[in-house]
């Protein structure tokens, strides 16, 4: 959840850093701001698809995934 968290405060400092780079005519800060998104996203992504990986590698290999306990039998 922290991750969660974290991303979605990078996200809204990484676009007030994004404006002000075009109101102030700043190509570093707009490259900041730009990078800051696709790390905000990078790990929002992460953060929902983790539990998508972990079962579709289980019954990859044969296993039976217990979503009450999140472990592969």
């Amino acid at each position: 959840m922290a991750i969660v968290i974290s991303s979605v405060l990078l996200f809204v400092v990484s676009v007030s850093v994004l404006m002000s780079a075009i109101v102030y005519k700043k190509t570093n800060l707009k490259r900041a701001g730009l990078f800051g998104l696709l790390v905000s996203f990078v790990l929002i992504g992460s953060s929902y698809y983790g539990d998508f990986w972990q079962m579709d590698g289980c019954l990859d290999s044969g296993g039976r995934y217990n979503e009450t306990l999140k472990v592969c039998e």
